[in-house]
């Protein structure tokens, strides 16, 4: 298959998908590991695409507050790393900071990039542009 048949195929599975945060293994069934990472890899140099960490990857669009600004197409860092996350078999939960401010003990709102993980606990990055979420343990 061409590479710019493959990139077609691969972005109207992402149209179509309930998800926002893709797999490299989401795309197993169309080519071989190296072909699809091949793919990926361009849409992510042609900006329709954001790399969020190893084998992880969401639909972009354009910027209206910062213009020619790459963001993600669905929603915010904190929810697709939680996505991501779930997608590859952990556990997240409220995080502690989330938690104290449910139950009134702090006025401070978290900004959500801090995620609590139940059991073993991710050693991936997640993020983009030089902004990442962090892991905490949760009991």
């Amino acid at each position: 298959m061409e590479n710019s048949k493959l990139k077609e195929i691969i972005l109207a599975e992402m149209e179509q998908s309930n998800f926002d945060v893709f797999l490299r293994s989401d795309f197993a069934h169309i080519g071989n590991y190296d072909r699809v990472g091949k793919a990926l890899s361009q849409l992510c140099k042609e900006c329709k695409l954001l790399r969020l960490g190893s084998g992880l990857y969401c639909l972009t669009e354009i910027s209206d507050l910062f213009p020619g600004e790459v963001i993600p197409k669905a929603k915010s860092l904190p929810a697709l790393a939680r996505e991501a996350l779930t997608r590859l078999g952990y556990q997240v939960v409220v995080s502690k900071a989330e938690r104290e401010r449910q139950e009134g003990r702090s006025t401070q709102v978290p900004t959500g990039r801090r995620l609590a993980i139940k059991g073993k606990q991710p050693n991936r990055k997640i993020g983009y542009d030089g902004t990442y979420v962090t892991y905490e343990h949760a009991k």
